[in-house]
């Protein structure tokens, strides 16, 4: 992998030091990360799965907490903490610190570090000369921190997994170090298969990357498992910036996401929101894959769509009415479903038989709306594979959920639907 030359160089500068810096400040001790020093008070980390290593980090003072005793082991870890948190564990001598940046005030407690950690290439600022560092670490940018500060090496590609959401990956460095320190054991994949680049990365998870790195023997501790994909409950709004989520709390007051579809594209139609009845709706959504919304997966109407006994999974080919029954669906476009004629004629799924060929179930009508939902939020133009929950009756399917299936790999374009289904357009 080919890093930035300045990162590359001073990386391989202090790589026979790294872990051995890592180990003497363990040992010694370093300035700490805030001023505040007392800990009186309830442990917010006490029986939290970081325990043991947080009270180390906060022992030698790599990482320490606050004056009420409190960690915040779940909290996420700011980008002035992990500049802080690298520069105390990879001290370099001969930084010159003479980097400034717009929104970091001289004289802070984190001015000096930030420098640092730009001028040795850990992390970087904006463009336009800002480093953000209230904001967030996410998973992808630290992991390319940490890689930057222990000078990796890559690992055969051969023993990297193919993550479901391999495609929302930062191009270049970020991406790529993440599925690495994921095959390393250094972040938690999710249990149903998502590395969640853009998902913060939380003050114990960097204190775990830290205590890995500088341990000989395996760690006694290890991230919990996880699903990325959580069912939320709430009421869909629309704005002028899109759709979002109202989710109510235990405490009585509102939660709102943002909401998305696949693609980074804004969840449009109103009349199929409108659809979802009683505003309320059921939502299977990813957080961490687009910065500052949740990536929806699926979309069903508040208590709607029948027992769990009674729903069929199906997957196949989203289609509508019009082109269904042709001899390739995975040929068909996003352009034919959304012209008004064949739009007109109803949605549906081109299911594929044991004997090779494809049987049509026709959406009702909550189906059609949620389709409608889906359509816009899709950047694929062909062979748009979905997974749908429902209920079936003679030909048509009782849609209760729909979704699709970001994984599904398009088939060669031997030839435009339009031509090889000998169909023509109604509109």
């Amino acid at each position: 992998m080919k890093m930035m030359q300045k990162k590359y160089r001073s990386a391989v500068k202090r790589a026979p030091l790294a872990i051995l810096a890592i180990t003497a400040a363990l040992e010694a001790g370093v300035v700490p990360v805030y001023a505040h020093e007392g800990h009186v008070g309830v442990k917010d980390y006490s029986g939290h799965w970081s325990e043991s290593i947080v009270e180390r980090s906060i022992g030698q003072k790599l990482l320490t907490g606050y004056q009420d005793g409190s960690f915040h082991p779940d909290s996420p870890i700011t980008r002035a903490e992990l500049a802080v948190l690298l520069t105390k564990a990879f001290p370099d001598e001969n930084s010159k610190k003479t980097e400034s940046f717009s929104d970091v005030r001289s004289g802070s407690w984190y001015a000096s570090a930030i420098s640092q950690a730009v001028e040795d290439g850990y992390l970087s600022a904006n463009a336009d000369g800002a480093f953000r560092p209230g904001q967030p670490a996410t998973r992808a940018e630290a992991a390319a921190a940490f890689a930057a500060a222990l000078n990796w090496k890559e690992v055969s590609a051969d023993t990297l997994n193919a993550y479901k959401d391999i495609a929302y990956l930062p191009t270049g460095e970020e991406g790529e170090w993440l599925r690495q320190a994921a095959a390393q054991g250094y972040i938690e994949a999710s249990s149903d298969g998502y590395l969640l680049p853009q998902k913060p990365l939380t003050r114990s998870e960097a204190v775990f990357f830290l205590a890995k790195a500088g341990s000989a023997e395996p760690l006694d501790v290890q991230p919990p498992a996880f699903n990325a994909e959580q069912e939320y409950t709430g009421s869909i709004v629309q704005s002028a910036e899109g759709f979002s989520l109202k989710v109510k709390t235990d405490s009585g007051s509102d939660t709102v996401y943002s909401l998305t579809g696949a693609g980074d594209e804004t969840l449009a139609g109103t009349e199929a929101v409108a659809g979802i009845e009683s505003g309320t709706a059921l939502v299977d959504a990813i957080d961490g894959l687009v910065p500052g919304k949740l990536q929806v997966v699926k979309i069903a109407p508040g208590g709607s769509g029948g027992t769990a006994a009674d729903l069929q999974e199906l997957d196949g080919i989203l289609i509508e009415g019009h082109h269904s029954g042709t001899s390739d669906p995975t040929k068909h476009s996003k352009k034919c479903l959304l012209m008004p004629g064949c739009a007109s004629s109803g949605f549906g799924i081109d299911v594929l038989q044991a004997d090779g060929k494809y049987k049509y179930y026709k959406f009702d009508e909550r189906g059609h709306k949620l389709a409608a939902v889906l359509i816009d939020s899709i950047k694929k133009e062909k062979n748009i594979v979905i997974y749908v929950t429902g209920t079936i009756e003679g030909d048509t399917l009782h849609v209760a959920s729909l979704s699709q299936d970001v994984t599904a790999v398009d088939t060669p374009a031997e030839s435009d639907q339009d031509a090889s289904s000998g169909r023509g357009h109604m509109d």
